[in-house]
């Protein structure tokens, strides 16, 4: 009697631990908070399939009042041991007194090149896809992930075709994923709408993981090397 009450109190302690750290719509952290949640330089796998087809790197720069955070990712799928398709994704964010002040991406995929761009002032942002300049209401986030608070956002800079997307973000609540031999308690959010990716954050509300849907319907999963 007295094991299966510790036993009790044991599960129903640890359920309020996991729901203590579950984010939910409301919650933000700072982008300089954010920041300080990664080393210089945290990389990720990417995988197809259940093959390595890639490697996504984060760095993250802060400097008094100024964040730079740089993105670069590499993929190549091949067939028989022959490159059938490359992608190479570059994006550069430049934070000031937690504002998001700019973004500078260029993507490329096999041998076609898109960059875009974003340029805050004021209540006004300047988008830019391919040299062509539109203009928006403030984007206060770009959809680079690396800061749990986009999930607040309904609409999100897009750094490969350079527009403002339109997003709805679900939380899945709880889930239990495993990183090589270590499982890790994070937090899924579904996104909907001009975007549909799922993006994991870890207790520490880091960003762990991601999934999307390829050009082929095959997903796509980017998953931290060092949780």
């Amino acid at each position: 009697m007295y094991k299966s009450n510790c036993l009790a109190c044991l599960t129903f302690i640890l359920s309020l631990a996991w729901l203590a750290f579950s984010p939910a719509h409301g919650q933000q952290l700072l982008p300089s908070d954010a920041a300080k949640l990664y080393p210089d330089t945290t990389t990720y796998s990417i995988f197809r399939k259940g093959k390595k087809i890639g490697t996504h790197t984060l760095n993250i720069k802060a400097v008094n009042d100024r964040i730079e955070v740089s993105v670069d990712s590499k993929i190549t799928v091949r067939i028989l041991k022959v490159p059938v398709f490359r992608f190479r994704y570059i994006s550069e964010e430049i934070w000031q007194d937690n504002q998001l002040t700019s973004v500078d991406s260029t993507t490329t995929t096999n041998k076609n090149v898109e960059s875009a761009k974003l340029q805050n002032s004021g209540a006004n942002s300047t988008l830019s896809y391919n040299g062509k300049s539109t203009e928006s209401d403030y984007i206060a986030y770009a959809t680079n992930h690396w800061n749990i608070s986009a999930i607040e956002q309904s609409h999100l800079f897009n750094t490969v075709k350079g527009v403002k997307s339109s997003v709805k973000v679900t939380n899945k609540g709880n889930d239990l994923i495993t990183i090589g031999d270590q499982q890790l308690a994070t937090n899924r959010f579904s996104y909907s709408g001009d975007l549909t990716v799922d993006a994991w954050y870890d207790e520490n509300k880091r960003w762990v993981k991601l999934e999307f849907l390829g050009s082929d319907s095959n997903p796509v999963t980017y998953i931290i090397d060092n949780p």
